[in-house]
């Protein structure tokens, strides 16, 4: 954790570089406070405009303020946190004025409509560069550039260049100033933020390409950085196959794992390093012998994933052939979906859980409401563990996050239960997700070739104050409970990420309590 002197170090880099951002001149025939309430948290009515200049009727500079928005959440959030309200006045102020400068030369040039690159590209100019959060100074001042096209992205794009090079930079750092973030704007602006951060300090000399990258992917080796630079598109899209390249993957395996969903994602900075170092050599390695794109992405999202359960995990020693069934039962428990809302994972770093031929200990359990001779009339305790008719057998168990809203309600299909078809409980626990105030857990139980796979648990954990806690956990329909060996493997991973799994309680109803099958 930062000491005291560090963060007020921070607070007066940050307080410096937004008081020092560029202010060029407002026109003394309106009053008005260049703050206020165009978002929340830092929202306050504004004062009576007087006279509004030409550039804010068009629908650009409102669309452009609208995104100006999202880049300063995202951009305190990267920055440390939650800002005090003194942080965030200052930045969201010095933010704004830079956006009106921006807008009002696109505007001069008879672009008034906005595209959605466009908007963002502009937001992120005046959010992320010129001084805001930390950065640099633009290496020119935007009044000096005449633009001489008619097309919004291009316009943006010449600003990028004039703002922030004083040496060529590459095309993927530029590409990032462009990053469409409409589908999944915390995401994707996520992305743009650390690629952008990299575009202004090559671009103004301040460090190398691969110095640049190594803030958020440490393990880039040199090989890999000269070809990123030479690399065209997107630039998480061009870095990753950039990295296969230089792990000495076939082009067509490159670009599976830049459409992988670890390959999609920044990581945090260890997986970043076993992504690199460990999963992209094996995949090389066995490239031809897994032969197709999709078998690729499959292996390297299901090493990535052992890796975030367990950090000992490594890829060396393993053959396509001892891996298959895993990674089939892997695809089969970790349904992706196209054109669809990710959520962020959990803030406090709870990790998933895959365990391979594990049976469970000799014990008892006993499910709550699930007690023989009380008024429901249950069926437990139960006896569980090798020589019992319930987990003793070699399974395979995984408890996996669930990122994103289809994911959560593809579960709830499983399990037979309200997020299958309540809209009213989707949204309920949608607005959780992404205030990321509770994550949301599945738990399956298979046999170790894969085969045989059953859902059964979806747990909720709540993030509060005082720790996690389960929330809630429930078990396929018409039953609710979870059964025995579900209730034991909840309790195992709960103990194992110090989550509090004795808060538990079923908030269905329950009006008979079903026995269940041993799993």
């Amino acid at each position: 954790m930062r000491s005291f002197a560090a963060r007020a170090t921070k607070l007066a880099l940050l307080l410096a570089g937004a008081a020092q951002a560029l202010r060029p001149s407002t026109p003394q025939i309106r009053t008005k406070t260049t703050l206020r309430a165009f978002t929340n948290p830092f929202a306050q009515r504004p004062d009576e405009l007087q006279e509004l200049e030409p550039y804010e009727t068009a629908p650009l500079f409102g669309e452009c303020r609208r995104k100006l928005a999202a880049c300063i959440i995202v951009g305190f959030e990267d920055f440390g946190g939650v800002a005090t309200n003194a942080q965030a006045e200052v930045e969201v102020a010095a933010a704004d004025v830079r956006l009106r400068a921006l807008v009002k030369k696109l505007f001069e040039a008879g672009i008034t409509q906005p595209s959605p690159k466009a908007a963002y590209g502009l937001a992120r100019l005046a959010t992320w560069t010129g001084g805001g959060l930390d950065s640099s100074k633009w290496v020119r001042e935007p009044e000096a550039l005449e633009i001489t096209t008619d097309d919004a992205d291009e316009a943006v794009a010449s600003l990028g260049t004039h703002l922030l090079e004083t040496y060529d930079a590459i095309a993927p750092l530029r590409n990032a100033l462009l990053l469409d973030a409409s589908q999944d704007p915390q995401r994707t602006n996520r992305i743009a933020l650390r690629f952008v951060r990299a575009y202004a300090q090559t671009g103004g000399g301040e460090t190398s390409v691969r110095k640049a990258v190594q803030t958020f992917v440490p393990s880039l080796t040199k090989k890999a950085s000269a070809l990123f630079c030479d690399e065209k598109g997107s630039p998480l899209a061009a870095l990753r196959r950039a990295q296969a390249s230089a792990a000495g993957a076939p082009d067509w395996a490159g670009d599976a794992i830049a459409d992988s969903v670890f390959g999609q994602r920044l990581n945090e900075p260890d997986v970043e390093t076993f992504l690199d170092k460990d999963a992209l050599t094996w995949l090389a390695t066995h490239a031809e012998t897994l032969d197709e794109p999709s078998q690729v992405q499959i292996a390297l999202d299901y090493f990535c994933e052992r890796y975030r359960s367990d950090e000992s995990f490594t890829c060396a020693g393993r053959t396509p052939k001892t891996v298959q069934q895993q990674m089939d039962a892997f695809a089969e428990s970790t349904t992706v979906f196209d054109d669809d809302e990710a959520f962020l994972p959990n803030p406090e770093g709870l990790r998933p859980m895959i365990l391979e031929g594990v049976v469970i200990p000799p014990r008892n359990v006993t499910v709550p409401y699930d007690e023989d001779g009380g008024w429901y009339e249950g069926h437990g305790p139960y006896e569980l563990g090798v020589g019992t008719a319930r987990g003793g057998k070699p399974k395979t168990i995984r408890v996996e996050e669930i990122l994103s809203l289809k994911r959560l309600i593809m579960e709830g299909n499983k399990l037979d239960n309200c997020l299958e078809d309540r809209r009213s409980s989707q949204v309920k626990y949608v607005l959780r997700a992404r205030q990321r105030t509770s994550s949301f857990w599945s738990f399956t139980i298979a046999d170790p070739d894969g085969s045989n796979l059953k859902h059964v648990l979806l747990l909720e954990v709540w993030h509060l104050r005082r720790g996690n806690v389960v929330r809630q956990a429930e078990g396929p329909r018409p039953r609710t409970l979870p059964s025995p060996e579900a209730w034991h493997w909840m309790e195992h991973w709960c103990d194992r990420e110090g989550v509090d799994w004795r808060t538990w309680d079923v908030y269905s109803r329950l009006e008979n309590i079903y026995p269940v099958e041993p799993l």
